[in-house]
């Protein structure tokens, strides 16, 4: 999964989730709830709703070419306190999962290092059109230099524009010309032509 950091993790933002791996699916948050749950009841992710979903035994499976990136996202057990106790100073820095404010975890989509919030994503898809907007927030998580932007809304509105200033317009066609019935006194013969000139001698018909 082309999303998944060096250590395995994934944000647990399920309005970010369903941007970043199915941007152009009609999935709700309550499928996605859905399927996550039944990937950890079968052991396969932990998955802590609006903070982090681990792959189990991911480290045991990839190979990683260079130094692996310590992880933006915190561990499983830091979150919820399963499988470990938390630290003193883990519980003073980050409040337990059910103190947390969801709606506004969920009011904006994590672009890399970037923020696009809700309001913003909601603009973006009324100015162009939704289909447009997600391949546009997949195609800057897939850009490896994104990090040397500062704003997901402005560089979402700018590629936006660009797409549709580049998109190949569609060819008009010439409607055909419109042809009339004349008569040939030469061939004593009636024709139909665009200019009225008979096909058999050339001659102007009346």
């Amino acid at each position: 999964m082309p999303f998944v950091d060096d250590e395995g993790r994934l944000p647990g933002d399920l309005f970010a989730l369903k941007n970043f791996c199915f941007p152009a699916e009609a999935l709700s948050e309550d499928e996605c709830r859905k399927y996550l749950s039944q990937l950890h009841d079968v052991r396969l992710i932990n998955f802590a709703e609006g903070s982090v979903i681990e792959l189990l035994g991911f480290m045991d499976n990839q190979k990683i070419g260079h130094r692996p990136a310590k992880s933006l996202y915190p561990e499983y057990q830091e979150v919820t306190g399963k499988g470990e106790e938390r630290s003193e100073r883990f519980a003073e820095v980050k409040p337990a999962l059910s103190s947390i404010n969801l709606t506004s975890i969920k009011s904006f989509i994590k672009i890399q290092h970037l923020k696009l919030s809700k309001e913003e994503y909601d603009k973006l898809v009324e100015d162009f059109d939704k289909s447009s907007v997600d391949q546009v927030i997949a195609d800057m998580q897939n850009y490896a230099k994104l990090k040397n932007y500062t704003s997901a809304n402005l560089t979402a509105r700018k590629w936006l524009k660009r797409n549709k200033e580049t998109a190949p317009k569609p060819q008009q066609v010439n409607p055909a010309p419109q042809q009339n019935s004349y008569f040939c006194e030469k061939c004593e013969t009636g024709f139909s032509s665009a200019d009225g000139k008979c096909p058999s001698c050339g001659s102007q018909g009346l």
